[in-house]
C-alpha cells in the first residue's frame, strides 16, 4: 500500500466516525486550553507581584498536576469507547487484506491528526481566553486589574509536551490492543460479553460495607485535625464501595426484579429491566465513574463557594480588629495588670505621636498549654502521650475580668470554679472535673471561643478555661506560653493601617525596653495585610474549584454521551427484533425513557447521597480555614446540587434523543 494512502484513510475514518471523534476532539481542545491557562496563570505578572503570591501559586500548581493526572486517566477511559466501536472496522480491514502494520499505520495518522488539531485549537483557545481568566482571578482575589496581554511561550511548550506524551500513550495502548487481537476477535468484538449477567452477592455486599465504612468515618469524626487524614480514607472507601455496588449490586437488583413475575412480565418493565441488567453488567463502571465525577464537582463547588462566601467573616474572626498586637512573656508575673497597663500606655503614646486615633480596644491575656482528655480529666501533654490526636486540646486560660470585658457579661467565679468555651462535645457541661491536677467545678460550657480571635487559628481543638485568677492554677513546667493581646481599630485608611502596623513592629523590636517589660517575643499584624493572603487562599481555591469542575463536568458529559452512543448501537439489534414481533414506536419510547431515566439519575442520586454523608467531615475541615458556619456550607451544597441537577437534566434530554434515534 502506498504511503500516501494512510493519511487519506485516517482522515476518511475520522470523518465517517465523526459522531464518535468530534466530541472527543472538542473535549481535548477544552482540556488543553484549561491546562495552558492554569500553567500561564502561575507565571502571570499580576500574581507574581501579589504579596500573597506564594499561596495562590501553590494552589494553581497543585491544580495543574491534578488536572494532568486526571486528564491522562480520563482520555484513556474515553478512548476505550472509541476503540471498542472501531474494532469491527479493524477486523474488516484485515479481511480485505490489510496487515496489522497497515492498520497501525492508519491509526498512527488518526492519532497524529487528532493531536495536531486538538493542540492547535486548544492552545489558540487558551491564549485567547487567558486574559479573561486572569481578570476573573484578579476579581476573586480583589487585586488591581492588569490589562497587559501576551503569550506565555514556556506554558505553551509545557502544554504541547504534556499532551503530546498523552497522545503517544493513547497510540501505544491502541497498538497493544490491536496486536493482541485476532481477526475473529475484532469482527465479533461488539457481540463479546453478551452472556446473561450474573450478580455477585459477595461484591455487592462488600460495596455496601465499604460505603458504610466511609459514611461512618465521616459521621463520627469529631476533630478537624483527625478529619485531614480520615477524609482521604473515607474517600477511598466511598469510591471503592460505589464501583462495587453499581457494578455488582445493580445487577443483583435487576435480577431480583426479574424474579418478581407480577412486575417483570409487563411490556415496559420486561424490556427496560432486561436491558438494564446487561447495561449494569457491561457499563456499571461507567455509571460509577459518572457518580464519582459528579460527587467531585459537587464537593469542590460547594466547599470552595462556602469558603469564598465566608472569607470576610473568617478574616474578621481571625483578626478581630484592624491592628493586632501579640506579645509573649516568660511568666505569669509578667502578665500582671500593672505590666500590661504600661504596655498599653506605650502603644497609645506611639499612636498619639503618629496622629492615630485608637478605638474599640480589645485587650486580654492568656496562658496557653496542651493537654489531653483521658475520658475523665484533662492532663498535661508533658505528663504522658495521648493515644490519638482527637484527645489533644489547646488549653487557653484567661481571667474572668478579660472575659467580662470582651463578652459584656458579668461573670463571677469562685476560686475553684471555671467556665469552658469550646466546640468539643466530649467535655462535660457542668459538675466537678479535674484539669491539670486541680479539681474544679464547671459552672457552664459554651461555644464562645470566637470571642478570642487567636483561638480560631489553633490547629488543635481550643478549650478556653475562664478562671477567677490566672495565678491560682497549677500550670505545667513545660509546654506553657504566656500571651498578651492588644487589638484595636483606628481612623486610618487600609494602606496607613499597614504602615502603622510596620511602625509598631519596628518599635517593639528595636526601641522598647523588652527586657524591662518581660517581653520575649512581639508581633504586630494588620487585618489589611492578611486580607491579601486570605483572598489569595479562598479566591484561589474557588477559582481552582471552578476550573476543575468545568473539566470534570466535560468529562461527565462525554462519558454519558459515549455511553448513549455505544449502548444505542448495542441495543439496536434487540429493539429491531422486538419491532418485528410487534413492538410499537410508542412502546419503544416508553421502554427507552424508563431505562434511560434509571441509568441517568442513579449516578446523580448516589452523588447526592455521597455529598450528604460527606457533609460532617468536610464541615470539620472547613474549621481549619477559620470557617465555622455549618449553615452557610449547607446552603452552598443545596445551591450547587440544584444547579448541577438542572445541567445534568439538560444533558439527559440531549443525549437521550441521540440514543432513541439509533435504536428506532
Amino acid at each position: 500500500m502506498k504511503f500516501s494512502y494512510y493519511p487519506k484513510l485516517a482522515l476518511d475514518s475520522i470523518r465517517k466516525n465523526r459522531q464518535l471523534y468530534y466530541p472527543f476532539i472538542l473535549t481535548c481542545i477544552v482540556m488543553i486550553a484549561v491546562f495552558y491557562i492554569l500553567s500561564a496563570l502561575q507565571q502571570s505578572e499580576a500574581l507574581t507581584e501579589l504579596p500573597g503570591n506564594g499561596t495562590i501559586t501553590i494552589i494553581l500548581s497543585i491544580g495543574l498536576w491534578v488536572m494532568l493526572f486526571f486528564t491522562t486517566i480520563f482520555l484513556f477511559y474515553t478512548n476505550s469507547f472509541l476503540i471498542r466501536r472501531r474494532k469491527k472496522e479493524f477486523g474488516l480491514y484485515a479481511v480485505l487484506g490489510m496487515g496489522r502494520a497497515n492498520i497501525l499505520a492508519v491509526l498512527f495518522f488518526e492519532v497524529l491528526f487528532i493531536a495536531a488539531v486538538s493542540l492547535a485549537l486548544g492552545l489558540t483557545t487558551g491564549i485567547l481566553l487567558f486574559k479573561a481568566a486572569e481578570l476573573g482571578l484578579d476579581h476573586l482575589l480583589e487585586i488591581p486589574v492588569n490589562y497587559d496581554y501576551g503569550i506565555n511561550l514556556s506554558s505553551a511548550l509545557f502544554t504541547v509536551i504534556s499532551f503530546s506524551a498523552i497522545f503517544l500513550l493513547l497510540y501505544l495502548n491502541v497498538l497493544f490492543q490491536v496486536r493482541l487481537s485476532t481477526i475473529s476477535n475484532l469482527l465479533l468484538s461488539e457481540q463479546a460479553g453478551e452472556r446473561p449477567p450474573k450478580g455477585n452477592w459477595v461484591l455487592g455486599l462488600l460495596g455496601i460495607l465499604f460505603l458504610g465504612v466511609g459514611y461512618y468515618i465521616s459521621l463520627t469524626t469529631s476533630d478537624p485535625i483527625s478529619a485531614i487524614g480520615l477524609f482521604f480514607v473515607a474517600v477511598i472507601f466511598v469510591i471503592a464501595g460505589t464501583y462495587l455496588l453499581l457494578i455488582s449490586g445493580s445487577v443483583l437488583f435487576c435480577r431480583l426484579l426479574q424474579k418478581n413475575k407480577g412486575y417483570y412480565y409487563k411490556t415496559n418493565h420486561f424490556i427496560s429491566v432486561s436491558s438494564l441488567a446487561y447495561r449494569m453488567k457491561r457499563n456499571g463502571a461507567g455509571l460509577a465513574s459518572i457518580c464519582i465525577l459528579s460527587t467531585m464537582v459537587l464537593v469542590m463547588l460547594s466547599t470552595t463557594f462556602c469558603l469564598y462566601r465566608g472569607a470576610e467573616q473568617s478574616l474578621n474572626q481571625r483578626y478581630p480588629r484592624q491592628i493586632n498586637l501579640s506579645l509573649d512573656f516568660s511568666s505569669t508575673y509578667d502578665l500582671s495588670g500593672e505590666n500590661t497597663d504600661r504596655i498599653d500606655g506605650v502603644v497609645k503614646d506611639l499612636a498619639r505621636k503618629n496622629g492615630v486615633e485608637i478605638k474599640n480596644t480589645m485587650r486580654y491575656t492568656e496562658i496557653l498549654t496542651t493537654g489531653f482528655f483521658d475520658g475523665a480529666r484533662i492532663v498535661s501533654a508533658s505528663a504522658a502521650d495521648a493515644p490519638t490526636v482527637d484527645d489533644y486540646y489547646d488549653l487557653i486560660f484567661t481571667s474572668q475580668s478579660d472575659y467580662n470585658r470582651l463578652s459584656g457579661e458579668d461573670l463571677s467565679l469562685g476560686p475553684d470554679q471555671v467556665l469552658l468555651l469550646t466546640r468539643s462535645k466530649s467535655l462535660p457541661e457542668s459538675g466537678s472535673f479535674e484539669i491539670l491536677g486541680k479539681t474544679v467545678e464547671i459552672v457552664s460550657k459554651k461555644n464562645g471561643q470566637t470571642l478570642f480571635g487567636e483561638a480560631s487559628a489553633r490547629m488543635l481543638t481550643p478549650v478556653i478555661v475562664v478562671v477567677d485568677d490566672l495565678t491560682s492554677f497549677p500550670y505545667p513546667e513545660q509546654y506553657v506560653y504566656y500571651h498578651y493581646y492588644d487589638d484595636f481599630d483606628t481612623n486610618l485608611s487600609p494602606s496607613d493601617q499597614m504602615a502603622f502596623s510596620d511602625t509598631l513592629n519596628r518599635y517593639f523590636d528595636e526601641t522598647v525596653d523588652r527586657a524591662g517589660l518581660g517581653i520575649t517575643y512581639s508581633y504586630v499584624e494588620s487585618r489589611e495585610q492578611n486580607r491579601v493572603d486570605f483572598y489569595a487562599l479562598y479566591g484561589g481555591l474557588l477559582y481552582l474549584g471552578l476550573i476543575l469542575s468545568v473539566v470534570f463536568t466535560f468529562a461527565t458529559v462525554l462519558i454519558i454521551y459515549y455511553k448513549q452512543i455505544c449502548e444505542g448501537f448495542e441495543d439496536k439489534p434487540r429493539f429491531s427484533i422486538m419491532q418485528k414481533v410487534g413492538l410499537t414506536d410508542t412502546e419503544i419510547k416508553k421502554s427507552v425513557n424508563s431505562q434511560l431515566l434509571t441509568v441517568f439519575f442513579v449516578p446523580l442520586l448516589f452523588a447526592v447521597i455521597n455529598l450528604i454523608f460527606a457533609f460532617p467531615i468536610i464541615d470539620k475541615l472547613l474549621v481549619l480555614f477559620n470557617n465555622d458556619n455549618s449553615v452557610t456550607f449547607a446552603w452552598s451544597m443545596v445551591i450547587c446540587v440544584l444547579v448541577f441537577s438542572l445541567f445534568y437534566t439538560i444533558v439527559y434530554k440531549i443525549t437521550s434523543g441521540t440514543y432513541y434515534k439509533i435504536v428506532s
